[in-house]
């Protein structure tokens, strides 16, 4: 069933005070604590962490038919790919909210893209491979491959940057939305969308005045009647 996850409850005076608003509250304080912690350079293992790796290591299955370097830079496209196209689908439904927290995703896995990219000359972190055999370092084997390894420094700042820029942005944007947008429900087929308690005022009133007339009307139809009969 199609709904609009912007309708307004036009049940409560200010919906600010149901219960949604402490959940995003409180992921808005973790979002913030994992910025804290990114900029105080102890990048620390997340709720994203665990994701973000299966979703590296399924994005070099996924570009393995594309060649070598396709294959290789396929984890880190797909990392990015996957909070961007989870982003639109949350603005497609109108909930900022969630778009908010993809916005955020995407600081996060920029940032974690910088550390792997700031690796590539030394390559002491560990590496995960999926199928077995020796795991490669992706932006070791992508720089070299582009003649650019000793610019690997400067890469992963750029990288380091966009991703703290968006990760602040996102929990300001989240903090905005938990505080001044109302908390959304389901609106049933039938229902009336309203999003403006005034507009909500208002057709509640026509339509009592509807329906009052219309019973008042009903109800005169037999006086007429046997005024017509007496006549």
């Amino acid at each position: 069933m199609d709904h609009d996850p912007w309708e307004t409850d036009e049940h409560d005076e200010d919906s600010r005070s149901g219960w949604i608003w402490i959940p995003r509250a409180a992921f808005v304080l973790y979002l913030t604590w994992v910025f804290i912690k990114s900029v105080g350079k102890t990048w620390p293992q997340t709720l994203f962490s665990a994701i973000d790796l299966g979703i590296h290591e399924a994005g070099h299955l996924l570009f393995r038919p594309f060649g070598t370097f396709m294959m290789v830079a396929g984890g880190t496209i797909l990392q990015l790919l996957a909070p961007i196209a989870t982003g639109i689908l949350f603005l497609r439904r109108r909930d900022r909210f969630g778009a908010c927290f993809a916005a955020a995703w995407v600081g996060i896995n920029l940032v974690e893209v910088s550390v792997y990219v700031g690796d590539a000359r030394a390559q002491v972190l560990p590496l995960v491979t999926v199928g077995g055999g020796d795991a490669m370092h992706d932006w070791a084997y992508m720089l070299g491959r582009m003649g650019c390894i000793q610019h690997g420094t400067k890469i992963a700042a750029m990288f380091r940057a966009a991703g703290f820029i968006l990760h602040a942005a996102a929990i300001l944007a989240a903090a905005w939305v938990t505080i001044r947008v109302p908390a959304t429900r389901i609106v049933h087929e039938g229902e009336p969308k309203i999003t403006d308690p005034a507009k909500t005022k208002f057709i509640s009133t026509v339509s009592a005045c509807v329906v009052r007339d219309g019973v008042s009307g009903r109800a005169k139809r037999p006086s007429a009647r046997r005024e017509e009969r007496s006549g």
